[in-house]
């Protein structure tokens, strides 16, 4: 009787590894919706949490998390940089370059699919929360894929934390 062959994939503990993809498993990692006050600190070297901020990081490129954002966090962030240079805490060419890389970061986007319907939802979440139609998207888009939302933005994570799966960038789980 011939012995079956050997899988070269092995899996960690009790998840299976995906045959294509020897780094993804069967099991999905757990997902994120990442603020812009996360995403600029991968630039904004002065800030606070750029330790945290690359540390998660690291696991989604690791495969541990996935990262997911709407599109309104690249201009978010865009701006963050354009500010950073205007201050003199990064060079002009220093922002060029962050400007450059952002999307070289591989979040996913997500959020995108149908706008009037999502601003009429932001709408009144802004109102609720007393926060920027800006800050409202990215509740009510991680409410929509049901993933928590991450921030790094204290004052946000006070007022949605009560009504909201926000976290604050310190009390992630991975990290």
């Amino acid at each position: 009787m011939e012995e079956p062959a050997k899988s070269r994939y092995t899996a960690p503990d009790d998840q299976s590894t995906h045959p294509l993809h020897p780094r993804r498993t069967l099991i999905d990692p757990p997902r994120y919706l990442l603020d812009s006050s996360v995403i600029s600190k991968v630039f904004l070297l002065d800030e606070e949490l750029v330790g945290e901020t690359r540390a998660l990081f690291e696991a989604f490129y690791s495969g541990e998390v996935s990262l997911l954002t709407p599109p309104i966090a690249y201009f978010e962030v865009a701006n963050a940089i354009v500010k950073a240079t205007r201050q003199h805490r990064i060079t002009v060419e220093a922002g060029r370059r962050a400007i450059e890389q952002l999307f070289d970061l591989a979040i996913e986007t997500v959020g995108d699919e149908y706008p009037e319907l999502a601003v009429r939802a932001d709408y009144p979440v802004a109102e609720e929360l007393n926060r920027s139609i800006f800050d409202s998207v990215f509740l009510v888009v991680a409410r929509a894929i049901d993933a928590p939302f991450v921030t790094a933005d204290r004052p946000t994570w006070e007022v949605a934390k009560a009504n909201f799966n926000v976290i604050y960038l310190t009390d992630l789980p991975i990290l």
